[in-house]
């Protein structure tokens, strides 16, 4: 093969190359992408940590309002601890700080039974939590342990969910509930599923 049919060969495997790597990142808003390990159908995008910790109402508004990435997102709503791991990992990589109490807000928020529940649930959970958005049920496997979630009294303001320890993981993947405002924030990861956000 002469010299000129090499280079001619590797132009066009270059350019073939690089089309596919561009469909695949076409699939994502721009800043965002798919994570191994997580639910394809989705795209993730880490806000910059630089900006701080925010409450969950300010994290939520921080992917909703389309600030962080153009369009509007949703806070990441992980099925199982495995999808929630490979979130974090994956956030951890890209330099969210692992060396702290501060995680990530999660998409499930905490409403109140009226004893009439038609889920299969026992009407006896007062407390349920449900995806922000699409309102569907998170799975009772998410909770970091069976402490979580906190029932007991005077603990009712604690609504909304994160990962906590990003770092130590192996010892604390799951999550927890929280207060939506309180003395403890957390960073934020935001999710677009790629069928959009249109509520069924």
């Amino acid at each position: 093969m002469t010299y000129a049919k090499l280079l001619t060969v590797l132009i066009i495997s270059v350019s073939t190359l690089s089309i596919v790597t561009s469909d695949q990142d076409a699939s994502c808003p721009s800043g965002m992408e798919t994570i191994q390990g997580a639910t394809l159908d989705s795209c993730y995008g880490l806000v910059d940590p630089a900006e701080g910790t925010k409450s969950f109402w300010g994290a939520k508004m921080c992917c909703y309002d389309g600030a962080a990435f153009g369009l509007a997102t949703i806070l990441i709503a992980p099925k199982t601890k495995e999808e929630l791991r490979a979130i974090v990992t994956w956030a951890v990589g890209k330099s969210l700080p692992a060396d702290g109490l501060a995680g990530v807000w999660a998409n499930y928020h905490r409403f109140q039974s009226d004893g009439n529940r038609t889920d299969g649930l026992s009407s006896n959970d007062r407390f349920f939590f449900l995806d922000f958005w699409f309102g569907t049920y998170m799975p009772v496997d998410l909770w970091r342990n069976h402490k979580q979630k906190g029932d007991g009294e005077g603990r009712e303001d604690e609504r909304c969910t994160a990962q906590k320890k990003p770092g130590e993981l192996d010892q604390y993947i799951g999550l927890d509930d929280y207060p939506c405002d309180s003395f403890q924030n957390h960073y934020v990861i935001c999710e677009y599923p790629k069928g959009g956000l249109a509520r069924g």
